[in-house]
């Protein structure tokens, strides 16, 4: 047998939902298959803490702790041990004093989710907020406190899907990362070769790859309900650079790019029966570590492994890194993906994961 043991991953960016928006069975499946397995976890902050305010998400110190505690409950329901960090989710009501306040609560920075982009985006930042007195003193609190900037780097408004993203990071990240030299800046889930750009030219601005990005382009989006996630893939020829600074093989930046699975559980009827499909993949950790061993072996990857998937990370967030002795093992055991994940007994609550019906030659064992 053909084992392979590598430190334990991390996973930089996923969405646990909440018992507001899910209930808490289905929370309690989410953060199972989202969190069990991994040294530390990133969990993102559009999620509403109450069923009456579903537009109202996790944006202050009081909600980061009504929802650590969610989450930690949840936990030890299902065994896991990984190690959650928090977000607030930036918003026009924002203030230097929340920032500070969030922080000072165990938060590690911000999300910024420009207006109507992406799923549970609603009342974020419009065009007119990106450099406003009251945002950039946001900013500047979280320069300050050492904290993480998380960007969804897509355009709001009349621009096409297709160049959001770099329009969005000409005029935006471009003057963030000059006017903030001091901050960390993340490009979420990059899609386009250009992003990768700024890495290079800003010391300050790092990016992370989800695996969908590293498999699809938009051939394999068109007709296709479970590959549809904000922002979508591209083109063949910004996959394959991708996949190239997931390999280390961009000397420049190998040490810039991180890790995200960005898995999101949406319901088989959101995705299937809704007039606008819900934007997610949903790809926990059995799945999204088994299909990155397939990758990274296939492409000769394997010596820059740990550092995609948790070390550089670590070193960027400030977090513990997992130790030499803290090892997951990839065995050769041939397996299929689920088709269907049914997290209660009613068929409607089903999600369709990443890869679904396929065959891996690589099983993740914790």
């Amino acid at each position: 047998m053909n084992i392979q043991k590598k430190r334990r991953s991390c996973d930089f960016h996923t969405h646990l939902r909440s018992i507001a928006e899910v209930g808490k069975k289905i929370f309690e499946f989410i953060v199972k298959l989202n969190t069990s397995g991994y040294k530390h976890v990133v969990a993102e902050p559009n999620a509403p803490l109450d069923a009456n305010e579903p537009r109202r998400h996790i944006e202050t110190a009081q909600d980061v702790d009504i929802y650590r505690k969610q989450v930690e409950e949840a936990q030890r329901a299902v065994g896991s041990k990984a190690i959650v960090h928090y977000l607030i989710k930036m918003t026009p009501r924002t203030t230097r004093t929340i920032v500070k306040d969030a922080m000072g609560t165990g938060a590690i920075g911000m999300k910024e989710y420009p207006d109507g982009v992406t799923n549970n985006s609603e009342g974020g930042i419009t065009a007119a907020d990106f450099t406003s007195p009251q945002f950039y003193g946001c900013l500047h609190e979280l320069q300050d406190q050492g904290g993480i900037y998380q960007k969804h780097p897509e355009m709001p408004g009349n621009v096409f899907c297709m160049r959001r993203e770099c329009v969005y990071n000409d005029t935006v990240t471009r003057r963030h990362a000059t006017d903030f030299p001091g901050l960390k800046i993340f490009l979420e889930h990059m899609t386009h070769r250009f992003s990768l750009q700024l890495l290079e030219e800003f010391p300050n601005v790092y990016g992370s790859i989800t695996g969908h990005h590293k498999r699809y382009t938009l051939d394999d989006v068109l007709g296709q309900h479970a590959h549809h996630c904000r922002p979508n893939a591209k083109e063949p020829e910004d996959r394959d650079e991708l996949r190239l600074a997931a390999f280390g093989k961009k000397l420049a930046i190998a040490h810039k790019v991180v890790s995200i699975t960005d898995s999101a559980y949406h319901a088989l009827y959101r995705k299937l029966f809704l007039a606008c499909a819900c934007a997610g993949v949903f790809n926990p950790a059995e799945i999204a570590l088994a299909w990155l061993a397939v990758l990274f072996e296939k492409e000769n990857g394997w010596a820059h492994f740990e550092e995609f998937t948790s070390l550089n990370g670590c070193a960027i967030y400030g977090f513990e890194p997992p130790s030499t002795d803290d090892l997951v093992t990839f065995t050769d055991e041939e397996w299929e993906v689920p088709r269907l994940y049914l997290p209660t007994e009613h068929i409607a609550d089903a999600v369709e994961p990443f890869l679904a019906g396929n065959r891996l030659n690589r099983r993740l064992v914790v």
